[in-house]
Formats: C-alpha cells, structure tokens, sequence
C-alpha cells in the first residue's frame, strides 16, 4: 500500500511538477506555521505555571490617561498593597515590590558582580515559589538580609554554603549599604514573569524615598 501510494505520487509529480511543489510548500509553510504558534501558545500558558498559588495569583496594573489614550503600566503607588490588604476582605496577603532594578554592583571582598535585582517586601517568598536551596522564606524580615540566586552566590563566594550568613556591599544610583546573605533561592526559571538576580527588603527603599514620598500622589 504504501508503495503504490508512493508511486502515486511519483508520477504526480513527473507529470505536475509546478503544481506539486507549490502544493507541498504550501502544506510544509502551514504546518511549520502550526507548530510554532503551539509551541507560542504552550510557551505562554505556562507562564508562572509554578507557583503553588497560580490561581489565586493578581496583578495590580494601573490605567494612564494621556492626550487622550489609556497607557496601561505595572507602577503603582507603593502603599497600595497595604491597603487593598487593609480594605479588600478578599484580598488575603499582598506582596509590594520594585522590581527591574538595573545596574546594581554586589560586592564581596575582591570580587565585584553587576547584577539584575528588586526589592520585596516580608510578604514575597511565602507567596511566590521560588526555591530556595538554603535559608528560609522568612529571610527578608529583616531589612539587612538579601537573597542570592544560586549563580549570584556561587560568583560572588564560590559556593553556596560560603555565602550563606556572610555580609557584601550593595550600590545603585539611589543608594548603597551593606547586607548580610540569608537566603539563597535557585535561579529564576524562564517561564517566570518576575527575574532578579538577587532580593533585598523593600525597607530600603521606604529609607531611601522617606516617609514624605510614600503617598498616593494624583492617583
């Protein structure tokens, strides 16, 4: 059977050669085309797929009106999480962050690492599944502690047990101080909308601004 369907074919395409070769690139480019938006579609499906608490996962994002046009961005107000928690009887726990922290060195020693980091608040380890491969969920309850990802850690101490419990030196254009390693997490997986190298306190950041910066501005 499958002989004669192949001599079939053969012979269409001795006596129909334009149109068999237009026919078969047009299946082969359908076909090619298929997969890859599967393959697009698998991709974004699974999109922060691994967090235990997916379901009951949201996003707050604000709306923009500018000349007209509705900008949608992911900048909030930082005292916003606190009080959806605070008037929301829904809302069970709210994490704050400031994430896509560009230019940041960490520094041990001789060794100088610029690296990608956000800083998050108490909240963030317990709702969001990072690994950790050392430490605890509960390691940025104090503002001195900072998270390593498992690379970070190895580049900067070598291993990651020599890392955990030893102080670097943190600096970005808006500030610099010290932290003591408490954590150390496994290195984001792709599939994860949020990426950082490293995790400080969003404390830091309270400090940094002062209490007069932290209010709902116009919006």
């Amino acid at each position: 059977m499958i002989r004669h369907n192949l001599t079939v074919i053969l012979r269409n395409f001795r006596k129909y050669k334009s149109t068999f070769l237009i026919n078969l690139l047009g299946l082969s480019t359908g076909l090619a085309c298929a997969v890859l938006i599967a393959l697009w579609a698998m991709d974004e499906y699974r999109m922060d797929k691994f967090h235990a608490l997916d379901s009951q996962l949201y996003r707050v994002m604000v709306n923009n009106e500018l000349d007209g046009k509705i900008e949608t961005s992911t900048s909030t107000q930082s005292i916003l999480g606190d009080a959806l928690k605070a008037e929301v009887p829904e809302i069970e726990i709210a994490s704050t962050t400031l994430g896509g922290v560009l230019d940041v060195t960490l520094s041990s020693e001789s060794v100088h690492l610029m690296n990608k980091g956000a800083l998050v608040d108490a909240n963030f380890l317990g709702i969001f599944s990072y690994e950790l491969v050392a430490g605890n969920k509960d390691a940025l309850a104090h503002k001195k502690n900072i998270v390593l990802s498992e690379s970070t850690a190895v580049g900067l101490f070598g291993t990651v047990e020599q890392a955990l419990g030893k102080g670097l030196q943190w600096e970005f254009p808006h500030g610099k101080g010290d932290a003591i390693v408490a954590a150390v997490m496994k290195d984001m997986p792709q599939n994860s909308s949020f990426s950082a190298d490293f995790l400080l306190s969003f404390e830091i950041f309270k400090d940094i601004v002062g209490p007069q910066d932290l209010h709902w501005g116009n919006f």
